[in-house]
């Protein structure tokens, strides 16, 4: 049920699976695909480690702990940008592990990394791809590629 226009917590983990799935079939074909670990429940200092989605009246929430302790503490009242925020770390980790198979020798392990990032995100929708395409030309603004260190 919503609340303010925001999705329950069940609700909220219904979309996300459900757009997650959309990228299941390439990611599959590419041999690297991950079940969704995220935990749709409330988190706090001293849960258990991992990365944790729920909502209440005031909006969504994403958090990441590890040994107890709160790593990310994100919240939105946007329905793309949670769902985003939680696809992110699964699609980079396919990413990374589609790039280790297909490791190019002297090539920026990014390269590679970050085309198939952009063809995941394409997978769930343009709005996704483009967001996708910022964040990856942020990182390279402050952190360009240099395959020079790959030698």
């Amino acid at each position: 049920m919503e609340i303010n226009g925001i999705y329950s917590t069940r609700e909220l983990k219904k979309h996300i699976i459900g757009v997650y799935q959309c990228l299941e079939t390439l990611a599959k074909q590419d041999d690297v695909y991950k079940n969704m670990d995220t935990k749709f429940e409330f988190a706090n200092t001293g849960y258990g480690d991992g990365q944790y989605c729920f909502s209440d009246a005031a909006g969504y929430y994403f958090r990441c702990l590890e040994r107890g302790y709160i790593l990310t503490d994100k919240k939105t009242s946007n329905l793309f940008e949670i769902t985003y925020w939680v696809m992110a770390p699964w699609i980079s980790e396919m990413s990374y592990a589609y790039e280790k198979k297909h490791r190019i020798k002297h090539q920026d392990i990014r390269r590679l990394m970050f085309q198939k990032e952009l063809q995941y995100f394409a997978e769930l929708g343009e709005e996704y791809r483009k967001r996708a395409e910022s964040d990856i030309i942020e990182i390279l603004k402050n952190h360009p590629y240099q395959d020079g260190l790959f030698r």
